[in-house]
């Protein structure tokens, strides 16, 4: 949008400049704008993609992943071993949820790649708005998400997880024309001061999850 309003500038002030500068020669006026609007309009556009490459940057600097607007995987093992060392030196409970969308490739095929992006947005959404302050929600690659959710005992975490089960499946995404929802299978885990690390807990919240799969989708499995 920024380019196609930048190109338009730039060919009205080179309509202008060819009528004061030419204004009975037409044959040359006509090249010399067009010669000019095309090349200001061609640096505008690499302007406006340089723009836009930065600021995808900086979201990731900042740890934000730029396609869901969520935490991003490096923020995600930042905040994860923090709460780690906490639940280990106070005793306080941690668990770690992992999900996915189910089918997801079939939403890339029918309806097209942007929809697979549109879905992701709604599912980070969807998340999020059910989630507590002191949680982390991290889009960790693809369409696999992570929770992070301190002071929360496996019980607990079960049912935060089977609420944003039924959160995801109750979003109704638009992408043009196409109306769809997708599911999501949850694994959850309990983080193990004594034993865990945030790699080995995730790995575990994972192979629930993919229990999951195996047993039909859409469901919350705890290991």
């Amino acid at each position: 949008r920024e380019a196609a309003i930048l190109f338009g500038g730039c060919m009205l002030l080179a309509m202008i400049g060819a009528a004061i500068m030419f204004p009975t020669d037409s044959v040359v006026a006509y090249p010399f704008m067009g010669g000019i609007g095309l090349a200001v309009g061609v640096l505008n556009t690499l302007l406006v993609s340089s723009l836009a490459e930065e600021r995808r940057v900086a979201l990731m600097l900042a740890g934000v992943d730029a396609l869901s607007g969520v935490a991003n995987r490096r923020t995600f093992f930042d905040r994860a071993s923090q709460e780690a060392e906490r639940a280990k030196r106070y005793r306080r409970p941690l668990a770690i949820a992992s999900f996915d969308l189910d089918s997801f490739k079939q939403v890339n095929d029918t309806f097209g790649h942007a929809a697979g992006d549109a879905a992701i947005r709604a599912t980070a959404t969807a998340v999020a708005g059910q989630l507590r302050r002191l949680d982390t929600l991290a889009r960790i690659g693809g369409d696999v998400f992570a929770v992070l959710m301190p002071e929360t005992d496996p019980t607990s975490a079960g049912q935060v997880s089977e609420r944003l089960r039924r959160a995801v499946a109750a979003t109704v995404i638009a992408a043009g024309e196409a109306t769809f929802s997708v599911r999501a299978t949850f694994g959850v885990t309990e983080f193990d001061s004594e034993r865990d690390t945030i790699e080995s807990a995730l790995a575990r919240a994972d192979k629930a999850l993919y229990r999951g799969k195996e047993e039909g989708r859409d469901r919350v499995v705890a290991f």
